[in-house]
């Protein structure tokens, strides 16, 4: 079994266009995948076409509408589109990006007597609780969501959790055994993310070559806690004034933090890009002096955005988590247990000293290669996935 090559059908309900965590990590899996030999096909929405080349196959659902009401018509035909699927080319699985509300492919594989795997990169309940909308929505939301993950639990062959502490929520909320579960966590795009000469980009990219730069590249959602980048820029400018601070991506609570900082009247002092592709994400993070990455602790996800940080020889500053816990144990960085933005301000610091050692760069970059690049992740997934055919 260790060398069969496998076919395996990715089902998932996202626009694969747009450079976003979930997404990231599909593509980057599934090229990781594809490189070693086995075959994917992506089933997708037709607004989630990839825009990046790949070599999977691409099948997409005549799904127009997007949200909720979009979920429930793609997972209406999706086991039309499997059972095609099974008429023109075998395929040893399914494999679910943990959805929503959608719950065919665990029914049609189930009727058919197929593996079926569920992917699951985030404690769902806790996120639509940390979004602070409309309450009824959100305990609808949460009921469904609590009705389908217990299924997709109860009767998935393997549920693949990027985290331990998404593994661990799993076994005490759904009761699955501990032999069910596959913790893979995520990994780095090691031949984007490199290291590369500071000075160089900071001037292709008018950043200003004596700052000391302090960044972020990713989303903002509530449970970013991104808002908090306005005072402990506050606290690290009256120390250092040529501080600067660089935020790539996009999200919903960043007009917020823009108007913040328009407010403070720390213009001058931000930089934001909006949502970049890779290759200048990892130019913006060479830039970088530190690169921090602030969550809710029961978030329960584990960052990419820290893997790329250090994949491009970066310390870091990210929230205590079990998603975030080897930053301590490899001594990578710093991890607050708070959101005092003075003692936030301080530990950018001490990581800023981790950074200055000459050996620091290619030590944490050698860790994630060695650990966290995709070629490993996608081993690690297909051994999982090559027990449950046995």
């Amino acid at each position: 079994m260790k060398d069969r090559k496998l076919s395996i059908v990715y089902i998932i309900y996202a626009d694969l266009g747009q450079v976003t965590g979930n997404c990231v990590h599909a593509l980057e899996l599934t090229k990781a995948l594809t490189r070693q030999g086995h075959t994917v096909t992506f089933l997708v929405p037709r607004f989630g076409i990839p825009k990046e080349a790949t070599k999977a196959h691409i099948v997409t659902v005549p799904t127009f509408l997007r949200g909720a009401l979009g979920s429930l018509v793609f997972g209406a035909i999706v086991p039309l589109y499997l059972l095609l699927l099974s008429r023109r080319r075998s395929f040893d699985i399914v494999y679910t990006m943990q959805p929503s509300f959608v719950i065919s492919p665990l029914i049609y594989c189930l009727i058919a007597n197929k593996p079926h795997v569920i992917e699951m990169h985030s404690i769902v309940l806790n996120e639509i609780k940390l979004r602070k909308t409309n309450p009824i929505r959100n305990y609808i939301k949460e009921k469904l969501v609590n009705l389908t993950e217990w299924m997709y639990c109860r009767y998935s062959s393997l549920i693949v959790a990027v985290s331990e502490h998404i593994a661990q929520f799993v076994q005490t909320t759904y009761g699955v055994p501990k032999e069910r579960i596959a913790v893979v966590p995520n990994g780095v795009d090691v031949h984007t993310y490199q290291i590369m000469d500071k000075l160089t980009y900071r001037r292709e990219l008018d950043i200003p070559e004596d700052a000391f730069v302090v960044g972020y590249v990713g989303t903002f959602f509530s449970y970013h806690r991104m808002e908090k980048i306005v005072d402990i820029a506050s606290s690290l400018l009256s120390k250092y004034p040529n501080s600067y601070f660089v935020m790539v991506g996009d999200g919903p609570k960043l007009s917020l933090i823009k108007q913040m900082v328009e407010e403070a009247k720390l213009s001058s002092k931000f930089l934001f890009t909006g949502i970049l592709p890779a290759i200048l994400c990892a130019k913006y993070i060479n830039t970088f002096d530190v690169g921090i990455c602030l969550h809710d602790p029961n978030y329960g996800g584990f960052p990419m955005k820290v893997l790329n940080y250090l994949a491009c020889g970066k310390p870091v500053v990210t929230t205590r988590s079990p998603g975030t816990e080897y930053i301590a144990e490899s001594q990578l960085g710093m991890l607050i247990d708070t959101e005092a933005p003075e003692e936030i301000a301080s530990a950018i610091l001490e990581a800023a000293k981790m950074g200055k050692d000459n050996a620091f760069p290619r030590r944490a970059r050698e860790e994630v290669v060695q650990f966290f690049s995709w070629d490993a992740k996608a081993r690690e997934l297909v051994a999982h996935l090559c027990k449950i055919l046995r």
